[in-house]
């Protein structure tokens, strides 16, 4: 297999790290992949550190006044027209971000094929733009808002880091009514403020035999932590706060349960690590999509959703009430959730990039 593959990913973890996968996948079957990134994306360790010989490229992009966004992109627009003139890149795949509009489109305009991937249950609105010139459209969802009609699409799932697939096939082990109930808390990368304003409070309002049961495990911001903590030990809760886990498949491992945001990232992994969780939206996600994301998995049978202006202290107690009096609920959450999952999505993508590249073809639909 030959090509020179150029792939796109915005700074945030959602869309850089499903990129990193791809890259190192299509890299380790001899291509020679390059990847466009913005200052954000520059800074994650596995692109700064070059460990899999990977070419990049950064542009500008920040949040900006819509005058200046519109220099930047054109600048942008015009590196990306210049350098695919001289390189001629055989497909060029974006994995999303308002950066991915200008390299996109300048491959567009030079008729280099292009292919997207949506993360989230909602096409991005770059992505939005670009799809109807794209060869092919690969999902993480079986259902995704605004896809157009005429362009071929795939659910390939949401490519995650290799410790987190190899979690796909160990087995969820639901608590007996003596056993300790491992509670696993994530907020997205920076913690979320509101889970430590609320659940630490649900939480010290249990029954003292089910606190007695507890073992938290929760990430949180930074100057939250002693705060959380120690509110936590005065409830008699065994707990470790911390604003950042390394290895967060070890934690993922031991849940039996987790509060979670519903970002495509998040998302993936709970279903690959066949874990039952109580989702939480964030509010102000562009165009809703962690609440179309959340209401997928609940449909699936695999999640709760509890929306922000319901993320109650009373609403959270109810919940978790019902759960710890019928655990047998959370091992028939877990198997829904693992049927869910896409294991090997960053193989299925490689596999769509080999048989275009051997072809030239537009793939069947199939959505």
């Amino acid at each position: 297999m030959k090509g020179s593959i150029v792939i796109i990913g915005g700074g945030t973890g959602g869309h850089i790290f499903p990129a990193l996968s791809l890259c190192k996948e299509l890299s380790q079957r001899g291509l020679d992949v390059t990847l466009i990134t913005d200052q954000r994306g520059q800074q994650y360790e596995a692109v700064h550190a070059n460990t899999h010989n990977l070419k990049y490229r950064v542009l500008f992009s920040q949040r900006l006044p819509f005058y200046k966004f519109i220099g930047s992109f054109f600048v942008n627009s015009l590196k990306c027209l210049f350098w695919f003139l001289k390189e001629r890149p055989t497909l060029v795949i974006s994995f999303g971000g308002y950066m991915a509009l200008s390299p996109m489109m300048a491959a567009q305009c030079l008729f280099i094929p292009t292919m997207i991937h949506e993360q989230n249950a909602v096409l991005g609105r770059a992505h939005r733009f670009n799809a109807r010139f794209a060869k092919l459209l690969a999902t993480a969802f079986p259902v995704v808002h605004h896809l157009p009609v005429r362009v071929p699409s795939v659910m390939s799932g949401n490519p995650v880091r290799q410790g987190i697939a190899e979690l796909h096939n160990k087995p969820y082990h639901v608590p007996g009514n003596k056993e300790p109930f491992c509670l696993l808390i994530i907020g997205g990368s920076q913690g979320a403020k509101v889970f430590s304003d609320v659940i630490p409070q649900t939480l010290a309002g249990l029954e003292k035999p089910w606190r007695k049961r507890l073992e938290v495990i929760q990430q949180c911001r930074p100057e939250l932590v002693d705060q959380t903590a120690n509110f936590y030990e005065e409830a008699g809760i065994r707990a470790t706060v911390e604003p950042f886990f390394n290895a967060i498949e070890e934690q993922y491992q031991r849940a039996h349960l987790i509060i979670a945001r519903s970002g495509a990232s998040t998302v993936a992994e709970l279903t690959i690590a066949g874990r039952p969780a109580i989702l939480i939206p964030y509010v102000y996600a562009v165009d809703n999509h962690q609440q179309i994301n959340a209401e997928q998995l609940e449909k699936n049978g695999g999640a709760w959703v509890l929306l922000e202006k319901n993320f109650t202290p009373e609403q959270l107690k109810k919940l978790l009430q019902s759960i710890l009096k019928n655990p047998g609920i959370l091992g028939e959450k877990a198997e829904r959730m693992r049927r869910f999952a896409k294991p090997q999505a960053t193989q299925t993508l490689a596999n769509l990039v080999a048989d275009f590249l051997a072809t030239g073809q537009k793939v069947e639909n199939k959505l």
